[in-house]
């Protein structure tokens, strides 16, 4: 079997699809002969260049791109490369996605192929929780300094021999770990991608996904950032601002904020059937909700908005309230409907309208 050891770099990746201006590769078999040596494939991006890929990857001068071939002229000499090869990457995946993007871009029949990831096999053998960068993985198993040239070739190289290396762990070759591991494999179908074992995924789809924070087991009732909970609070709250854009505001403590679902979302309910606000900055409100809360190790824990709320309580901007007054001067409505799941996160997290890229 032929391997194709591969790497992508794109001149961006605006709007979810990449613009690719360096396909990096090096062919061998299964025992890691090498079959085509090592070779960047530069081609004209066709497409704006962002500025922290020319100020901190890209390896070249990105004034040599404009008399590189595009995409559509190099896709023939992708397909020879591909033909009868198993496409293997690093996180290969997301490069998997860009020849996508660019076979739908110039309107190009889709690659049929088999890949292999080995940023999975990597994990897997190191026993980490969490991947590891190709760098990093480079120099333990290969025990070489990693290069830091921030080339697809150079990747791909690297990619090959962490490869080479994992096999020479497992004593086997690469016929052998892709057999011993059909998750870390997958394929393409039209437009359509997806490692075995899963459901095939839309490559033109970039509708945007919320990926939420995992909450510990015993904090289902806590509202931290990048969680769920706080996405059904942010909701709320906007939802309350809307009506109310000139009423005044509350700020609540973090302790209720972040640690209290429940009394946060309350809370909210409370501000709704009072006419006010909520502000998610002391300065903007005029209203501070104090919430003490003991940590894990039986300790106070600290806010990080009772200082400021402090200081200006005492310029006679805000007024600072207990958690236990604010919940009996702030009575619920007799309708109040409790169902906090009643907003619906990823419908919510797709209206969100990207924000537009400034020009460069």
């Amino acid at each position: 079997m032929k391997y194709l050891f591969f790497d992508i770099e794109c001149a961006n990746c605006f709007d979810r699809k990449g613009k690719i201006f360096s396909f990096g590769y090096v062919l061998t078999d299964e025992n890691f002969n090498v079959i085509a040596p090592r070779e960047d494939l530069l081609m004209d991006p066709d497409a704006q260049f962002d500025w922290y890929v020319v100020k901190k990857i890209m390896a070249y001068d990105k004034k040599i791109f404009k008399a590189k071939p595009k995409f559509d002229k190099i896709y023939p000499r992708l397909l020879e490369l591909l033909d009868g090869a198993v496409a293997v990457g690093y996180n290969v995946a997301t490069d998997v996605v860009y020849l996508l993007d660019e076979c739908e871009r110039y309107h190009l029949p889709p690659f049929e192929l088999k890949f292999f990831d080995v940023q999975r096999l990597e994990q897997k053998e190191s026993n980490e929780k969490h991947v590891t960068k190709l760098s990093l993985a480079y120099e333990k198993w290969c025990q070489k300094p990693a290069h830091d040239a921030h080339r697809s070739d150079v990747d791909a190289e690297m990619t090959m021999e962490v490869a080479k290396a994992l096999c020479a762990h497992l004593q086997t070759d690469m016929d052998g770990v892709v057999a011993a591991n059909p998750d870390f494999s997958g394929k393409t179908k039209d437009f359509f991608y997806a490692y075995e074992g899963e459901e095939m995924r839309d490559a033109r789809d970039k509708t945007p996904r919320p990926h939420y924070r995992k909450l510990k087991p015993g904090q289902e009732n806590f509202c931290l950032r990048g969680s769920r909970n706080a996405e059904m609070f942010a909701r709320y709250a906007e939802q309350i601002n809307k009506r109310r854009e000139d009423a005044p505001k509350v700020c609540l403590s973090d302790n209720i904020e972040s640690f209290d679902y429940n009394r946060a979302m309350l809370a909210l309910s409370r501000l709704d059937a009072a006419g006010m606000g909520y502000a998610r900055r002391p300065a903007d409100a005029a209203v501070y909700v104090v919430c003490d809360r003991v940590d894990d190790n039986g300790e106070k824990r600290k806010c990080t908005k009772y200082n400021r709320a402090r200081n200006l309580q005492a310029q006679g901007r805000l007024k600072m309230i207990d958690v236990a007054d604010f919940e009996k001067d702030y009575p619920l409505a007799p309708d109040c409907d409790t169902n906090w799941d009643r907003f619906d996160a990823p419908e919510y997290a797709r209206e969100v309208k990207r924000k537009k890229r400034k020009r460069r």
